[in-house]
């Protein structure tokens, strides 16, 4: 094992071992529920001893409390290795008790779940890429926004805010094409910005993988 266990890996043994139950039937109905796949024997010992470790250690950060678990982990005897792996043995017959009392249904059910939160996790992942991407990105602004936001700000606080941007519309369109302008020219800047944020990224490299991220999480979505 390795010494620094990856804190996603950890994240998800901890949920899954307070998900774990002894029983994975329903005692009332005796009708089977979907289980929770057993911790493997070092998350079980994670689970047993990372409590007694943050405690001892109450400032430290949780990586670091988790290294210092894999450490005790690696140091461990095999006799003590042994007692989390018969456990674990023990559990996963539980499990594949429990798996093998659903109904197709249920089966087919389970593996929809597990393939709709591994697309949730890529699909988040795709997102925090193309954020850091894109994190130096300006904002570009419309006249009719700028002048919203101006507006808006002196308005009354009691007015319902849907009502403020329906009155927004109103006076925004009476405005003659002079009266606007300013807020044209506020707009116009921001478009210059963005622009040359496009060329930068074509430059540095960044405009390729912006246009693979995007087409990726476009699919997700159809």
């Amino acid at each position: 094992m390795s010494l620094i266990t990856p804190m996603r890996n950890v994240t998800a043994g901890l949920r899954c071992l307070s998900l774990t139950s002894n029983n994975w039937m329903a005692a009332s109905n005796k009708q089977p529920v979907v289980p929770s796949k057993p911790a493997n024997p070092y998350l079980l010992f994670l689970s047993d001893n990372l409590p007694i470790v943050k405690r001892n250690n109450p400032n430290m950060k949780l990586a670091k409390i988790v290294t210092l678990v894999a450490q005790e982990w690696n140091a461990l005897s095999a006799v003590k290795k042994g007692s989390y792996e018969n456990k674990y043995q023990q559990q996963m017959k539980e499990y594949t008790k429990a798996m093998n009392m659903l109904t197709d249904v249920q089966k087919d059910d389970l593996e929809r779940q597990k393939k709709l939160a591994q697309e949730a996790r890529k699909l988040k992942k795709l997102k925090k890429e193309l954020s850091d991407l894109t994190s130096d990105k300006p904002k570009r602004i419309t006249g009719y926004l700028f002048f919203q936001s101006e507006k808006l700000k002196n308005m009354p606080s009691s007015v319902k805010i849907i009502d403020k941007i329906v009155e927004c519309a109103e006076m925004w369109k009476k405005l003659s094409s002079q009266e606007k302008l300013p807020y044209e020219r506020m707009a116009e800047k921001t478009k210059k910005e963005s622009d040359a944020w496009k060329q930068k990224t074509v430059q540095d490299g960044r405009a390729t993988k912006i246009s693979e991220l995007k087409k990726k999480i476009a699919e997700f979505r159809e």
